[in-house]
């Protein structure tokens, strides 16, 4: 008997809009604790510092996408 054992998912959410760079936010959720990290490439969180208006609407769309998901996850689980 093989037993599948979920503890850390990682997932990708890139939000893409004509003429811009991609956003890509990153979400480590861990099954066991219901709990969850999110961070953008090379930082440790998410960070608003110096993007213009048009990044920081891009990355609040892929933060709101994951929120989606873990949110999905939880109310699954119940």
């Amino acid at each position: 008997m093989v037993r599948i054992i979920r503890e850390w998912e990682t997932v990708y959410f890139q939000a893409v809009k004509k003429g811009y760079n991609s956003v890509t936010i990153e979400l480590s959720f861990n099954h066991k604790k219901n709990n969850f990290t999110l961070c953008t490439t090379n930082e440790e969180s998410v960070s608003f510092k110096d993007d213009s208006i048009q990044t920081s609407r891009m990355k609040i769309e892929a933060i709101t996408a994951a929120i989606k998901y873990v949110d999905n996850i939880i109310n699954k689980n119940k």
